[in-house]
């Protein structure tokens, strides 16, 4: 079923988790170091993957419960030879099921661990605040913001200034900051992403509690006013993007 939706099984086509590489917060950080940038490139293929794997499955439940929902209205409307009701049934079925197996997957603790290992590289790499702009002009110190930054709280990921953002007089930098990155880093900063239905689940801090997340959602889908934060494994299922 999940397949006719575009999905497959995120286990069967995912690289090998890399060993965590382990951090010295004693040790000052320095953005030219290429071990210490391939600590933070570490910690965010470890979260990335975790995060994979958490929304393939959850993915799986939100799928159940929107043909679900769909059928289940649809059942209002006679059509011959579609039993929606019978679809309907074994849908929330089969996300019931996979929603009981969910705190024993295996997935939700590798993904908080991944997240507080992102959290411990970003507060090493960034919070210093210095040579912040030349920080931002590293590829994977953007990378890092940029995957991190949805998850936690404004204070602790937006610890930039607005003169970190322009270009030097007299200076170079690695990766000259985008626009699009400019106005992901203004997002970060408002504080809108802490608003999402799906920052309560996954985000710092989070409940984990999926099902109340997802109803809200399906409503907010069924009403034409998805929201823009959504996980790519959900965005995909309804045609929805990230702007």
């Amino acid at each position: 079923m999940l397949r006719a939706f575009g999905f497959t099984s995120y286990f069967f086509n995912s690289p090998p988790t890399p060993p965590q590489q382990k951090l010295d917060s004693s040790v000052t950080f320095d953005y030219r170091n290429t071990e210490h940038i391939d600590i933070i490139k570490n910690r965010i293929a470890r979260f990335k993957q975790a995060q994979a794997a958490i929304y393939s499955f959850d993915n799986k439940i939100i799928s159940g419960l929107a043909v679900g929902t769909v059928c289940w209205a649809g059942a209002s409307i006679p059509l011959p030879f579609t039993p929606t009701i019978t679809i309907s049934l074994a849908s929330f079925s089969y996300a019931s099921y996979q929603l009981g197996r969910r705190p024993d997957s295996g997935l939700l603790e590798p993904y908080r661990e991944a997240l507080t290992d992102l959290i411990e590289v970003y507060k090493w790499s960034m919070h210093g605040k210095t040579n912040t702009w030349y920080k931002l002009g590293v590829p994977q110190i953007q990378d890092l913001i940029l995957t991190l930054g949805p998850w936690v709280p404004t204070e602790t990921i937006a610890i930039w200034e607005e003169k970190d953002l322009e270009p030097g007089r007299f200076s170079s930098r690695g990766l000259e900051p985008t626009k699009e990155f400019k106005d992901k880093l203004n997002e970060l900063a408002a504080g809108a992403h802490t608003k999402s239905i799906w920052f309560s689940v996954y985000g710092e801090n989070g409940t984990d509690d999926l099902i109340n997340a997802a109803s809200a959602y399906l409503k907010q889908v069924a009403l034409g006013a998805a929201e823009k934060y959504a996980p790519t494994p959900v965005t995909t299922l309804f045609k929805l993007h990230n702007n």
